[in-house]
């Protein structure tokens, strides 16, 4: 058996396309409700996600709760029950609860934003919504009739607007001053990293940079140099759980190491069916696992997780040399496993499971099993009491034989990520606290029996 080369570090994508569903290939936004529910805006309709299937949601004729308009430009919320759409004619509000949209506001809106309240952007005007009247109260007014706010951002001291001609404007939450930081481009994105650093997005005028004490770089992509920005059209910026920056742009998704100061660009190609499926980015987010979600210009949404991407990746071949002699691995070491996706990850003989299902038998604690996957490390659950105790670590160690639990343990053990057996050895449920990370892996995937 021998390793796969990943070709300069290329990244194994999953996706979602119409042909699992989805109402369109061009995706504008993405978001994930306080329930990890992926919700997709497309060119028509509005996607629903659960990480098993897709529902969409679109203009329905004399229904007054549907979705108004099926183009979607942006959506948010407020995690609390509430979606709210952008769409080319106004804005939506759709209740988690009741499963029914509300028209919020008709007419050309430019921008969208959710911080302790909802705001739009109208030209050179905000807006805040009222929620007890139901009107949208003037919040602020930029100096300039020929102004468009496109994008805006509230950190703790300031209030940040991105404009389509004239940079980025920043207005001091405590003295009112409004200052002008970046004084041209036509800005896309506005994000804030976990170090408090804004990272924006510009059509022509690359990605800026604005550091916490206030200095500004701007990156630009400089031909000839493998390690400079892809594009300076960019439109997206997330950062990973491992603190690196990735950007999407008209060129490829690039990741910034912040350590290094370089950029790894990559861009869809037809020889490599699990990469990305379109090279132009526009939308990128993160769900509570660390899996990145990118929707594309013409491919559809895209995933992958970061943290895995630095393990060697077998998989199954006919020619044997080639990979894995077969996609279905019974045994490795004194472990049994059952391999349900495309190959095993694996480096130092500690494997991180991705794909994987496992389960034993302790063999310092005969009446005692387990079972898991990396995001959980290890839980133990005793045969007799029922009682648990997890070990959060990113690998499962691997013990001597197998026993299937029932599902009974279900109810017991809790809001952990792995899955459980029934007693004849197959899987079943998967706990709801990580329902989109696993299903995702798993969907497409027939129950499966462990010899």
């Amino acid at each position: 058996m021998v390793s796969i080369p990943l070709q300069g570090q290329n990244i194994t994508f999953s996706h979602l396309t119409t042909d699992d569903g989805l109402s369109q290939f061009s995706v504008n936004s993405l978001y994930i409700d306080e329930n990890g529910i992926l919700w997709i805006g497309t060119r028509e309709g509005l996607n629903r996600y659960d990480g098993n299937d897709i529902q969409t949601y679109k203009l329905r004729k004399n229904d007054p709760n549907s979705l108004f308009c099926n183009n979607i430009s942006r959506i948010t919320g407020n995690r609390n029950g509430k979606i709210y759409i952008l769409c080319t004619e106004g804005v939506a509000e759709f209740n988690l609860s009741t499963q029914k949209f509300t028209t919020l506001l008709q007419g050309s809106i430019s921008s969208i934003y959710y911080n302790n309240g909802l705001f739009i952007g109208k030209k050179n005007e905000i807006y805040r919504y009222n929620e007890q009247t139901g009107n949208f109260d003037l919040y602020y007014q930029l100096a300039g009739e020929n102004l468009e706010i496109f994008c805006m951002h509230q950190d703790k001291d300031n209030f940040w607007m991105g404009t389509t001609s004239n940079g980025v404007y920043c207005l001091n939450l405590t003295d009112k001053e409004l200052t002008h930081p970046i004084q041209k481009g036509n800005i896309t994105s506005i994000y804030q990293d976990s170090e408090g650093e804004l990272w924006i997005g510009s059509w022509e005028e690359g990605l800026f940079l604005v550091k916490s004490n206030g200095e500004i770089i701007n990156f630009k992509n400089k031909p000839g140099n493998p390690h400079s920005i892809s594009s300076d059209f960019v439109r997206a910026c997330c950062e990973d759980n491992l603190g690196n920056i990735w950007i999407g742009t008209f060129n490829g998704l690039n990741r910034y190491n912040k350590s290094t100061g370089l950029f790894q660009n990559h861009t869809a190609s037809d020889a490599q069916s699990d990469g990305l499926t379109h090279s132009s980015i526009w939308c990128i987010v993160k769900d509570n696992q660390g899996t990145l979600w990118l929707g594309t210009y013409f491919g559809g949404v895209n995933y992958f997780n970061p943290e895995y991407e630095i393990y060697t990746r077998y998989t199954y071949s006919s020619t044997e040399p080639k990979g894995l002699s077969n996609p279905v691995v019974g045994r490795t070491s004194n472990c049994r496993i059952s391999l349900l996706g495309r190959g095993i990850r694996h480096r130092h003989s500690v494997y991180h499971i991705q794909r994987l299902i496992i389960t034993g038998h302790r063999t310092d604690s005969p009446e005692t099993d387990f079972c898991g996957t990396a995001h959980t490390g290890r839980v133990f659950v005793d045969l007799h009491t029922g009682s648990f105790s997890c070990q959060g670590s990113n690998h499962i160690y691997f013990f001597d034989t197998v026993q299937f639990f029932s599902l009974d343990f279900l109810h017991r053990i809790g809001q952990c990520s792995f899955i459980l057996f029934k007693s004849q050895g197959r899987y079943d449920d998967m706990f709801k606290h990580h329902r989109i990370f696993l299903k995702t892996y798993f969907k497409h995937i027939p129950t499966c029996h462990i010899d």
